[in-house]
């Protein structure tokens, strides 16, 4: 079973992009609004698998988190997801000296996400 996270400042559309990657058998999703509640669960939980968050949260943008994040457990997929397009997060990846690697997607990309789903 594939432990998914998935924060963004939208409750609505943290919700929806659970209840997508949690259709598939495989995986277990948990979305969440505010960045430290991720960073809590990954303290308590050892085992997730993926982080997907939003680039332009309040308290942390996604880089931010991200580094958190790999900071806890470097073994961690971290995936930075906005509307502006990759190019706008390539920059601001620049940016952040995040520490590892970082996925980028644009948040409509239903096929990455499907395909997520069902690694």
């Amino acid at each position: 079973m594939k432990k998914i996270l998935v924060v963004d400042y939208s409750l609505n559309y943290a919700e929806t992009l659970k209840n997508f990657l949690a259709a598939s058998d495989n995986v277990e999703c948990t979305a969440y609004t505010f960045p430290y509640a991720v960073l809590r669960h990954i303290t308590n939980d050892r085992d997730v698998d993926v982080v997907i968050a939003e680039y332009q949260m309040p308290a942390m943008n996604g880089f931010e988190l991200a580094d958190k994040v790999l900071k806890l457990n470097p073994d961690i997929r971290m995936i930075v997801m906005n509307n502006k397009g990759l190019e706008f997060l390539r920059k601001r990846r620049k940016e952040h000296k995040v520490c590892g690697k970082v996925e980028l997607v644009a948040k409509n990309d239903v096929d990455f996400f499907a395909s997520l789903a069902n690694e």
